[in-house]
């Protein structure tokens, strides 16, 4: 929506800002992966069960163990799904009860890429995640490690059927499972309401940091072509406050200029 002056003037007062959201994931990549790594370490030496993690000593994910890979894609889709604002692992080749590593043999299926292949094929939105394939433990062993950003685009959703070859685990278009505590589940109303919620107060800050932006820019030029008399500062309670109370602001900068 544009406003318009006598002039024939035209500036952007609001705009729909696209909100793609990503993790901030501050530092190196091997200083990251080296944290990561070290972590993983940590939990499987105390082989607690934790919301943020969940540890499996094998996991096929190959088309000849659909089983598998379904459940896989569950679980993916259930972390991605939580209610955390934290990043969540996935450690393959980690044994809970015996609190040790086993060398993963399929090692090579979990790169970036055929990942994110399967997940494509049943998930949407894809979910934001970052796959290692190639950690070592300290007894040498090679493990697997997922990480899941804090910040998802959900609800993900599943959006083709699929049935392993024995009907224990099957996925049905449109349905979202989500990760709760220990086990998964599927979304219910209020699941659905938390997660808009969150796309729609970052939206709402997007927009009010845009207005913010708009203003400083217009008040800054004109206080350059020197304004002898120019229009109020806009307070906060302008800038994130009622609509109207932002027309009627915009009004009397125009009238000003």
């Amino acid at each position: 929506m544009y406003l318009t002056d006598t002039r024939g003037r035209r500036i952007l007062a609001s705009a729909m800002a696209e909100n793609e959201i990503s993790a901030a994931r501050p530092g190196s990549l091997p200083s990251r992966v080296e944290k990561y790594r070290t972590e993983a370490q940590s939990l499987v030496e105390l082989g607690a069960e934790h919301p943020r993690c969940e540890m499996k000593r094998e996991l096929p994910i190959s088309n000849k163990s659909l089983k598998s890979k379904l459940s896989f894609v569950k679980l993916i889709q259930g972390m991605a799904n939580a209610h955390l604002t934290d990043e969540r692992f996935i450690i393959i080749g980690a044994d809970q009860k015996e609190r040790k590593f086993h060398c993963v043999q399929n090692a090579d299926e979990f790169d970036s890429a055929n990942l994110s292949a399967i997940l494509s094929k049943y998930l949407d939105p894809l979910p934001s995640f970052e796959a290692f394939n190639a950690l070592t433990a300290k007894d040498g062993a090679r493990f697997v490690l997922i990480v899941l950003a804090g910040s998802q685009p959900r609800p993900i959703v599943i959006k083709a059927n699929a049935d392993a070859d024995d009907g224990s685990v099957h996925i049905r278009t449109g349905e979202i499972w989500i990760k709760e505590n220990a086990g998964l589940r599927l979304a219910i109303r209020e699941d659905l309401e938390a997660m808009y919620r969150g796309r729609i107060d970052a939206e709402a800050e997007s927009r009010s940091r845009y207005r913010f932006t708009v203003l400083r820019d217009e008040l800054t030029a004109q206080l350059k072509v020197g304004l002898s008399t120019g229009p109020r500062i806009p307070t906060k309670d302008v800038l994130f406050g009622k609509d109207e109370d932002f027309r009627l602001f915009v009004e009397e900068l125009y009238r000003a200029s």
